[in-house]
């Protein structure tokens, strides 16, 4: 008996040598929001690539040892470092190796906060408007943070399209709100003079008479907003939340419908997608043109500027929308919000409800989505969508995300 224990002994020591324990590989870390990251920080770039990086879990962004990730500045890299485009190897822990010196990635800095820009590209998209891509210009590297399909002639952003991750749920925080900028578009418009309140109201009370005047109450948010069609929040990183600052990223919103089931839809689906570990393509959009009766009562539809040949620029929207398209599996689901806080609910069903409504399926928004006042919302699927709304490529999905 002895014999056979001492036996059954040595076959273990040797069966735990025969199979190691699993050793992890050594990497270093930094998160969104941890103070690695400062406000001058560098764009962080998959090496050998114009593609920003993305966080690999949560906040985190590990690197492997001996891996490397492209750093870029607009202006210039930070003394002990040089130059605009550099590449850093992990050493360990948060310290990456760039040009034989060892920096941890809180003391990689740019010598100004990313300068953000946008660029005109040879592509169409709806009504014969230009794609445009947002991003981060360094000399003759351009890095595309989102596209917008933009409308020149008529000042209108039909919508924008860009990717939300698991980890988008974790943007970096404390990101101070710059201005809207032109970014080489509306020209000779004055779009930021045509979003202040006074100038909305003056120009409302040409479009609708003496009767304009009861849909403004500023302390209600009855007022025009910009309204963001990618969202700030909706980027991980401070450079790619400042670049959704550009006009052609924004469409007029009523504030009460932006700041009410507008702004819930967004955050449901950041939560949505890092619940359910999905790479989602967005696609953001506003469609139509919102009327309101005049002193007369006949409907108008509503603008926040004119040609000299009284042709309408920058259209209020009758509804944004929000169409996710789960990559891994092509299924996907159409979120619709109705911005006019000035209608009936007979009104709504009869005219904004353009596709067959599946939001009871939905359990992942926070909204109160009959409330009128805080913006209609509503859920389609988007085979069903796109046979209204044409403004959007050819998109099909093989069924509803929910």
């Amino acid at each position: 008996m002895r014999a056979l224990a001492i036996f059954a002994l040595l076959t273990y020591l040797l069966s735990i040598e025969a199979c190691p324990a699993e050793v992890d590989t050594p990497v270093c870390t930094f998160t969104t929001n941890s103070g690695d990251l400062s406000t001058k920080q560098p764009l962080l770039l998959r090496a050998g690539t114009n593609e920003l990086l993305q966080p690999t879990k949560d906040d985190q962004f590990i690197v492997d040892v001996g891996s490397s990730i492209d750093l870029a500045c607009t202006a210039a890299f930070e003394s002990p470092l040089s130059g605009k485009q550099l590449t850093a190897t992990c050493v360990k822990d948060d310290i990456f190796s760039i040009n034989g010196q060892q920096l941890q990635i809180k003391d990689i800095q740019c010598t100004a906060a990313i300068a953000r820009s946008t660029r005109e590209t040879n592509r169409t998209c709806y009504d014969n408007s230009m794609i445009v891509e947002v991003g981060f210009s360094v000399d003759n590297l351009f890095v595309t943070s989102f596209e917008v399909c933009h409308n020149i002639e008529k000042a209108i952003a039909y919508y924008a399209h860009h990717s939300l991750y698991p980890s988008s749920a974790y943007f970096q925080t404390a990101v101070t709100r710059p201005s809207f900028i032109k970014g080489g578009f509306y020209k000779g418009v004055d779009v930021d003079g045509m979003y202040t309140q006074a100038k909305q109201q003056t120009t409302f009370a040409d479009i609708l008479g003496p009767t304009s005047q009861q849909y403004f109450d500023i302390p209600a948010n009855l007022y025009l907003s910009r309204g963001h069609l990618a969202a700030k929040a909706e980027f991980i990183l401070a450079p790619s939340q400042i670049a959704t600052f550009f006009y052609v990223n924004v469409a007029p919103a009523w504030q009460s419908f932006n700041a009410g089931n507008w702004g819930r839809i967004e955050d449901g689906v950041r939560k949505f997608a890092n619940d359910r570990k999905l790479n989602l393509e967005v696609y953001t959009g506003a469609w139509g043109v919102s009327m309101l009766p005049n002193s007369d009562g006949q409907l108008k539809e509503l603008y926040l500027g004119f040609t000299s040949d009284n042709k309408g620029l920058v259209p209020v929207p009758r509804l944004f929308y929000k169409v996710l398209i789960d990559r891994a599996t092509n299924m996907g689901i159409v979120l619709i919000g109705v911005n006019n806080p000035f209608l009936t609910l007979e009104d709504i069903e009869s005219n904004e409800i353009i596709c067959n409504d599946v939001s009871e399926n939905i359990d992942w928004i926070n909204w109160d989505k009959t409330n009128i006042n805080r913006g209609y919302s509503y859920a389609c699927d988007v085979n069903d969508f796109v046979k209204v709304v044409e403004d959007l490529p050819d998109i099909t999905v093989s069924g509803l995300l929910y």
